[in-house]
């Protein structure tokens, strides 16, 4: 008796087991597709629409759209030239002359849309956004900052 009670448990056991290791197994399977494949088309950057601009003003709203949820990550680097003469939007400073200016989070609402305002400095300023999803490349949107335009439109008054 105590053989057949013992032999019908391995039984069981087996029967079940395949069943939680199979299951088991498509989850993860279910988890390692959805996170290796991103539609891109649901993240992106509203405004602004130019990835390198400039400007005379030191404000600049920065809008875009992403899942509901998305923590949006903001970087915002300068560097300043006081001369206007060493950098523009031709010729861009290299990636260690920038100083990091402030890094923001910003939770995307149900709406499906985030936006935030950023002060900007004189000189090159870039941003990088990353929406915090694997596969999907950092946004990085450059933008030129020069009070010498809004001197130019005071002397020509």
């Amino acid at each position: 008796m105590r053989n057949k009670l013992t032999l019908l448990v391995i039984i069981l056991l087996l029967l079940m087991a395949p069943k939680s290791f199979a299951s088991s197994t498509n989850e993860l399977k279910v988890k390692a597709i959805s996170e290796s494949t991103v539609d891109a088309s649901k993240y992106g950057i509203t405004n602004p629409e130019k990835k390198s601009f400039s400007v005379d003003k030191k404000i600049s709203l920065l809008n875009g759209f992403a899942p509901e949820g998305t923590l949006v990550k903001i970087k915002h680097f300068a560097t300043a030239d006081l001369t206007g003469k060493k950098y523009d939007l031709l010729k861009l400073p290299a990636n260690d002359e920038y100083i990091e200016v402030i890094e923001k989070e910003v939770i995307v609402g149900k709406l499906g849309v985030f936006d935030t305002k950023l002060n900007l400095v004189d000189g090159i300023n870039l941003l990088q956004i990353n929406f915090g999803v694997k596969g999907l490349e950092d946004v990085k949107i450059i933008i030129y900052v020069s009070s010498f335009q809004n001197l130019e439109k005071i002397v020509l008054k």
